[in-house]
């Protein structure tokens, strides 16, 4: 197994062996060195030996029910990171969307009350001018009144007490 090893290590990355196929390889080995499988029985095999068959190529192989098989099925870690990495990017994208969508229309429910409000106080505003208005124009018919009522009547001006005299 050593002699094994020690090519892979030789091998650019790409083309070195993976766990699965260096659990098969191992075992292989322990196979050749045990003897095999006897009488329907992998010594030293426990039981896990059913689950080994003679293949084609006159070695020994697991069949589909085997850990070797599982394993290999069993995604890579870091593929299973690079997809939660992914699915939680995505995650925080769409949440961070929806924030902003919700700030939006919340900023827009905002100007939409304030210009509301700005129309009604902008209403009031010439309402009172219009009252302010009138009442500077009664007052000027008031005073207008009481001229005409004091030329009518020929009455002396008021009396101002507050009219210094002269001694």
């Amino acid at each position: 197994m050593k002699k094994w090893d020690d090519h892979q290590a030789t091998l650019p990355p790409e083309q070195r062996a993976t766990a699965p196929k260096r659990k098969l390889v191992s075992d292989q080995f322990w196979f050749e060195i045990t003897g095999g499988k006897k009488r329907g029985r992998l010594l030293g095999g426990g039981t896990q030996s059913d689950s080994w068959k003679k293949g084609p190529s006159g070695s020994y192989e697991q069949s589909s029910t085997s850990d070797v098989s599982c394993d290999s099925r069993l995604p890579n870690i870091d593929e299973m990171h690079e997809l939660f990495q992914s699915t939680h990017e995505a995650a925080v994208q769409k949440a961070l969307e929806i924030y902003q969508k919700s700030e939006e229309e919340k900023h827009a429910q905002m100007r939409a009350q304030l210009d509301r409000q700005q129309a009604l106080m902008d209403q009031r505003m010439q309402q009172m001018a219009e009252e302010r208005a009138l009442m500077q124009q009664q007052m000027l018919d008031m005073q207008l009144m009481q001229q005409q009522m004091m030329q009518q009547q020929q009455l002396p001006p008021a009396f101002n007490n507050y009219q210094s005299s002269r001694y």
